[in-house]
């Protein structure tokens, strides 16, 4: 087939449009905590919906970049969605630094020790781009910390309702309120929070409920020595467990009595089924039941409560239906400590 020349330009718009535009959800396991050079994440907890690669750069102790290529779209203003665990059974914490794209989606990854040193960690990334109007999830990026009151960038703000207001309360104390979000929401729904900025801080949910046709979330955010400190977060909403944009589930826990033996989470804020149990100080395991069989899957967990925490993922693993995640909570000086806590597992 012959095509005029004048149609060139279009033909290949076309082509490049068909690859990114449909690209919408990537996340990964950085398995290895220090390695030279840059390696490639392949594997059943590794995904990038347009079908490309993902690649990460050891840049120096404790700093990682992760590049999700395709996943960027550039027919859009969208600045798309990130969040961050730390993983495995150290004392560390991980965050985002900064991140970028344009056809590719790339992530600066920092980790911490309790004093808010530089250090190795491994981590789980989950990062978001859409270009539709998906119901599913809502998100933004609170990046102007010292201001009272203001409405969220769009370029960093998705949602199926109207605008996302932050105000700080105090230092460090902020609410941010998805206007009109609360009838897209399956009951309760789920809330993560990841700290951003090339900094030390970290961030955690104190709470979130819904406000009439809103949906409050209130977040704490922390200095190493557990002091309020104004710093930019991010705050993603998942308001459905079915994400149809790419065909992607989730299931999601909130961890609320922390000092108890075992007990069912409230089903409120629970899909699908899932019971929590304490082993030790500071040490759980979130049992989901009913999932079904998936071939990639990703953790990401936040500190809950007022009280200046880490929690992080150890593990999870899948045997049937039944879904196991051990999560690990310490405090500022890296003793294990009960703490509340938020877990979602995302899986396809």
């Amino acid at each position: 087939m012959k095509i005029a020349s004048f149609l060139y330009p279009v033909f290949f718009a076309l082509l490049f449009f068909s690859k990114t535009c449909f690209s919408h959800h990537g996340f990964a396991w950085s398995d290895q905590s220090n390695f030279s050079g840059t390696k490639e994440l392949t594997g059943q907890y590794n995904y990038n919906s347009s079908g490309s690669s993902i690649k990460v750069t050891y840049q120096s102790k404790g700093r990682y970049l992760v590049k999700f290529d395709d996943l960027g779209d550039n027919f859009s203003l969208n600045g798309g969605h990130v969040q961050v665990t730390a993983y495995g059974s150290s004392k560390s914490y991980c965050k985002v630094l900064d991140w970028n794209r344009l056809r590719k989606i790339n992530v600066t990854v920092g980790c911490f020790n309790v004093l808010g040193e530089n250090v190795d960690s491994q981590f789980t990334i989950s990062v978001r781009n859409p270009d539709n109007n998906e119901a599913s999830y809502a998100y933004t990026y609170a990046d102007e910390p010292n201001d009272t009151e203001y409405t969220a960038e769009n370029k960093y703000t998705r949602t199926p309702g109207d605008k996302v207001v932050i105000k700080k309360i105090t230092t460090g104390s902020y609410t941010t309120t998805f206007k009109g979000l609360s009838p897209y929401l399956l009951e309760g729904a789920h809330v993560q929070v990841t700290a951003a900025g090339d900094n030390t801080h970290s961030c955690q949910i104190k709470s979130w409920y819904k406000v009439a046709t809103d949906l409050q979330t209130n977040i704490s955010c922390f200095n190493t020595n557990g002091s309020p400190v104004n710093t930019p977060f991010l705050v993603h909403v998942t308001t459905q467990t079915f994400h149809g944009d790419d065909n992607v589930w989730t299931a999601y826990a909130w961890a609320s009595n922390p000092t108890t033996a075992s007990y069912t989470a409230n089903s409120y804020y629970a899909k699908p089924a899932a019971t929590i149990t304490r082993n030790a100080v500071g040490v759980y395991k979130v049992n989901f039941t009913g999932v079904s069989t998936f071939s990639k899957s990703n953790v990401q967990v936040s500190t809950y409560g007022n009280d200046f925490t880490h929690c992080k993922v150890h593990y999870w693993s899948q045997i049937g239906s039944n879904i196991s995640i051990a999560v690990n909570c310490f405090d500022q000086h890296g003793f294990s400590k009960d703490s509340m806590f938020v877990v979602r597992l995302v899986y396809k």
